[in-house]
């Protein structure tokens, strides 16, 4: 049973990863993921996304998240704001396992998708990325309340360390 629930759990991971990565990934020009947050200068900017309502609220889940990740997790993460898109990288400051991030977080209900999955460096494995394309903002709230709480168990907890060699 173990080992079914275990497949089960990596299949869902690889199968949502795949999915945010084919989006993100499909589109011939890195600037298409742009258009959600570019300013009105492009020209292109109406045409693909001709709503106001949805660009705003995707903008406003951006500014909410940067905000809640300025304001509860400044000194456990970096990142650098993206200039668009739906996610973000983050750096990890510490020397935690992001599998093992992703494993609990994932039991929480929260989903990030670790930077292992869309590389084999090693410096990968301190980065995941977080998206804020399907989730309100209380979810967002909630997310980043749950990451923060696991953050600190994981940094309180030395089994959860990888060594840096």
């Amino acid at each position: 049973m173990t080992r079914i629930c275990f497949l089960t759990k990596i299949f869902a991971l690889i199968l949502v990863s795949t999915c945010i990565f084919f989006i993100q990934s499909s589109s011939a020009d890195r600037n298409e993921s742009s258009y959600l947050l570019a300013s009105d200068s492009n020209p292109d900017y109406d045409t693909v996304f001709p709503d106001d309502e949805i660009r705003e609220i995707y903008k406003k889940r951006y500014i909410y998240l940067m905000k809640l990740l300025d304001e509860h997790l400044k000194n456990e993460i970096s990142y650098i704001p993206p200039d668009g898109g739906l996610s973000l990288w983050i750096k990890l400051k510490a020397s935690i396992s992001v599998d093992k991030l992703s494993d609990i977080l994932l039991s929480r209900n929260v989903i990030i998708s670790p930077g292992s999955l869309f590389s084999l460096s090693k410096e990968s494995h301190n980065y995941f990325r977080l998206s804020f394309a399907a989730v309100n903002e209380k979810q967002i709230h909630e997310g980043i309340l749950i990451l923060k709480e696991v953050l600190n168990n994981m940094n309180s907890d030395p089994a959860s360390v990888e060594p840096i060699l």
